[in-house]
């Protein structure tokens, strides 16, 4: 049974950094995003008709973008292909002022996101490079305050390696550690057993996860988790222990939610840095969100 308690919480807000110094580093998927938008449910065996977009995607390359945005020094860590797409996606980063820290090998990624009449997505993946970075730089992880990843870095027994390595390196220097739990999906295909021990072996400092993913780590040795919830509050857990909740304070007509979540991540590590509490960073997280939103489905 979880135990709801009202408390001070105690954390550290990220160390102050000079300018020579990145805010957050990003470690995650930049690829393309093909939206295939349905007006009627999908009719099997025969045609759908349906509007399709496509656009720069991935998660960390979301939040990466939106945080430089919001004023933040930030670094994109990933591996993309060495065709035209994956140079585009590179100056679209470089353009926002992100730094970009890659390696570059075989095909750019794609996911393909069937968003259904009530604005929930299907993913169909095909990550391509996003899954082999298997040989990052150590000193890509230094000079940061706060190290962001998503939990598909970890897929994959060789990149996931490589990631332990980078964020082993980065706690040294008393980087803060924050993991996105990413997928349901993703979750289940490693298993409860096996994701417990990756967990312990990442040993993130804060957890992000939604309402469904947030099942899977009920129990994890992260002082803080962050529980979105879509439409209903969030959720502020420390130590397991549910400290807060916090309602959202908008109301949008939602076509299409995909990096809401990302955005969200975004705004929470800009007013962590800013020194703002927990809670205010939550709060600013929920705006951060809805921005995003709103300029996607206008």
């Amino acid at each position: 049974m979880i135990t709801t308690k009202k408390k001070a919480i105690i954390y550290a807000v990220p160390k102050i950094l000079t300018h020579n110094h990145i805010h957050l580093a990003v470690i995650g998927d930049l690829l393309e995003d093909v939206f295939v938008s349905l007006s009627q449910p999908v009719r099997n065996t025969t045609d759908t008709p349906v509007h399709i977009t496509r656009r720069r995607g991935g998660a960390a390359a979301t939040t990466a973008i939106v945080a430089a945005q919001k004023g933040l020094r930030v670094r994109f860590i990933g591996c993309i292909g060495t065709d035209a797409r994956g140079s585009q996606f590179v100056r679209e980063l470089k353009k926002h002022g992100v730094q970009v820290f890659l390696r570059r090998r075989g095909q750019t990624g794609t996911i393909i996101v069937l968003v259904h009449q009530d604005g929930e997505r299907t993913m169909l993946s095909e990550r391509a490079a996003s899954a082999l970075l298997t040989d990052p730089d150590p000193s890509w992880v230094e000079n940061i305050s706060s190290l962001h990843c998503s939990l598909y870095a970890f897929a994959h027994d060789e990149m996931a390696n490589a990631m332990c390595m980078l964020i082993n390196h980065a706690r040294k220097h008393q980087t803060i550690i924050s993991l996105d739990v990413a997928s349901c999906g993703l979750m289940e295909d490693i298993g409860s057993k096996n994701l417990s021990t990756l967990l312990n072996k990442i040993h993130p400092d804060i957890i992000f996860a939604n309402k469904d993913e947030s099942h899977y780590v009920r129990t994890t040795s992260a002082r803080i988790k962050i529980i979105k919830q879509g439409a209903n509050p969030a959720q502020l857990y420390q130590n397991n222990i549910l400290v807060d909740e916090f309602p959202i304070p908008y109301e949008l007509t939602i076509k299409n939610s995909t990096g809401a979540g990302d955005a969200f991540a975004a705004g929470f590590f800009a007013a962590r840095q800013r020194g703002n509490s927990l809670q205010d960073a939550i709060k600013e997280a929920h705006h951060t969100a809805a921005w995003y939103l709103k300029g996607n489905n206008e």
